[in-house]
């Protein structure tokens, strides 16, 4: 389901807008065909809208994504409220979000450009077992962690601070 809101050129200043809206649905196969490397047990569902327009020259794109969730391994992560993305003066820019899962929620948010590099953070509490869905490795891991960490500077050097504490942290390496 899309609309059209408008499509004008007035002499050398372009003014046009678009947007496209979905409800929330399995978007897995849509995630892969972008990200060949997706995790197979991994299945996303959302929905969302996307907008562009134009002002003078000046485009800004806008993603908003709605019913955020993602499924692994028995666990399903939900995002608070809707994800936003937008990419306006040659600047990817992504507003603090919340996302959840039992007992752990945690924020992320940031932004990225060719000139100016990585600027992302992610902060929040963690359950330890959780990170065993996505760090192969350990045959058990247990505990709590509680982060603040951030990235900036280029994509392929970024620069990594910030703080994690630990606490009954347990953790067992597979053999």
């Amino acid at each position: 389901q899309g609309r059209v809101s408008g499509w004008t050129f007035l002499a050398e200043k372009p003014m046009w807008a678009v947007e496209l809206e979905t409800a929330p649905a399995r978007r897995t196969a849509i995630v892969r065909a972008v990200l060949p490397d997706f995790p197979r047990n991994v299945e996303v569902e959302m929905g969302g809208r996307l907008s562009a327009r134009c002002l003078g020259g000046e485009t800004e794109l806008r993603l908003r994504l709605s019913g955020f969730r993602i499924r692994t391994n028995g666990r399903v992560f939900t995002a608070e409220k809707d994800v936003e993305i937008l990419w306006a003066g040659e600047r990817l820019r992504i507003p603090p979000f919340t996302v959840r899962s039992g007992s752990s929620d945690f924020e992320a948010g940031g932004g990225w450009g060719p000139g100016t590099g990585l600027d992302l953070s992610l902060s929040g509490h963690v359950d330890l077992g959780l990170l065993r869905l996505f760090v192969p490795g350990f045959e058990s891991l247990r505990g709590d962690a509680w982060m603040v960490l951030d990235a900036e500077g280029p994509v392929d050097a970024p620069r990594l601070s910030g703080s994690v504490h630990l606490e009954k942290g347990r953790f067992k390496l597979e053999n």
